[in-house]
């Protein structure tokens, strides 16, 4: 049963999630008791370093979002490659999809939308 609710669910998950010039790929759902994580690599397809990678993750039972989770890395060189392995705090869900890679902006879950970093002053308009 295990088995073919984690193909199911394969089924619905891209294979490849494509934002700017980094690659998610290779996800899989590994449930363990009442635990349940998402695993997966990322490659930053470029020669160009990010300071920060953040990969946006919406969790739904049926057609309801339930959860969004958020991995973050620190310091991707060009052409490097990464795994990630994000916990999902929700308990019953039935798939889950990658919303958005975000390359040097932070994700806020209040608003659900990326911001620029502080640091990073607005330009004026013209």
């Amino acid at each position: 049963m295990l088995r073919k609710t984690c193909l199911a669910l394969l089924a619905l998950v891209p294979l490849c999630a494509l934002a700017d010039d980094v690659k998610v790929r290779n996800l899989a759902l590994t449930r363990s008791g009442h635990d349940s994580y998402i695993n997966g690599t990322a490659v930053n397809t470029t020669e160009k370093s990010f300071s920060t990678v953040t990969v946006v993750f919406d969790i739904y039972q049926g057609d309801k979002l339930v959860d969004t989770e958020t991995f973050r890395a620190k310091g991707i060189e060009g052409g490097q490659a990464w795994r990630l392995s994000v916990p999902v705090k929700a308990r019953t869900f039935d798939s889950y999809k990658v919303r958005t890679v975000l390359i040097d902006t932070e994700f806020s879950e209040t608003i659900g939308a990326a911001t620029l970093p502080s640091a990073a002053p607005a330009s004026p308009a013209p």
